[in-house]
């Protein structure tokens, strides 16, 4: 299965995915994780290589938190926005 996940704003993102092959594979499940990310002016060698962007961009990932499960039951869609 792959599934495509979209941040479109500090609140909001947006998960796709295509529908596997095999028939074994019935839904999925949302989870969510804090992650501890470096902008481009922390990271001093692609700040050396990247043009200035008007907003800070992740550069590379710091650490990623535990997983919590955002919701009690099975996914069957092929798509959906989520709130956060």
């Amino acid at each position: 299965m792959i599934a495509t996940v979209s941040v479109l704003s500090a609140q909001k993102v947006g998960v796709t995915r295509n529908p596997p092959d095999a028939g074994n594979i019935v839904g999925y499940y949302i989870e969510r994780a804090d992650v501890e990310v470096w902008t481009e002016d922390q990271l001093k060698r692609l700040k050396s290589r990247v043009q200035p962007l008007p907003e800070p961009s992740a550069g590379a990932i710091g650490k990623i938190g535990p997983f919590q499960r955002l919701g009690p039951s099975l996914l069957e869609i092929t798509s959906r926005l989520a709130d956060f």
